[in-house]
């Protein structure tokens, strides 16, 4: 098992297998195994972010940019990204992810939120835009579709547990591409930070 140690203090010792990338938790002697999900929520490193169009169309479109500032000094490891196509006609979304765009304007803001709520909440290093202008997408990492219509709205989840690892300096981005019009559909990306 390829495995760091990456903390040791107050008798806490945490441990990643670099295959697998299940994390292991020793605390007071007693052995934890946490999925990525419940490892960053459980130490205040899950953040999320949530947006939706109802202007989908037939070209490829920039939507989503995330950007982890060179200063950051904490890699992104992104959990799960969830699509979902809730248009009212029988209708067809592709959405694609990509890292390292080369970007001509960051587009505008969106609200990064932590994955917990109640008093002194942790602040995300993250920069995130909606509808950025993009001048090449970079490296297509994952690809796929989901469906919507009357009587369905269908979400395609892709549970990337850690799989993506967005250093300090470099960016991630979300497209996607309607088979019409108009076409209502939201993401929903989760991700840790450490």
């Amino acid at each position: 098992m390829g495995s760091d140690l990456n903390r040791v203090g107050d008798l806490e010792v945490r441990i990643v297998d670099k295959i697998t990338q299940v994390t292991a938790e020793v605390l007071l002697g007693r052995l934890l195994n946490l999925p990525p999900i419940a490892f960053h929520a459980e130490k205040d490193q899950l953040f999320q972010l949530c947006w939706e169009t109802d202007d989908l169309d037939s070209s490829e479109k920039d939507l989503i940019l995330v950007r982890n500032p060179d200063s950051s000094g904490k890699q992104l490891k992104i959990i799960k990204v969830i699509f979902n196509n809730y248009d009212s006609v029988n209708s067809l979304a592709n959405f694609r992810i990509y890292t390292a765009p080369s970007i001509t304007s960051n587009g505008s803001s969106l609200t990064v939120y932590p994955c917990r709520e109640g008093a002194s909440l942790p602040s995300s290093v993250v920069n995130a835009y909606y509808e950025p202008t993009i001048s090449s997408r970079g490296k297509k990492r994952y690809s796929g579709s989901t469906s919507g219509g009357a009587l369905s709205s269908n979400a395609l989840v892709i549970p990337i547990d850690n799989g993506l690892i967005i250093d300090p300096g470099y960016d991630l981005l979300i497209t996607g591409q309607a088979d019409g019009t108009n076409r209502d559909v939201s993401i929903t990306l989760l991700w840790g930070e450490e």
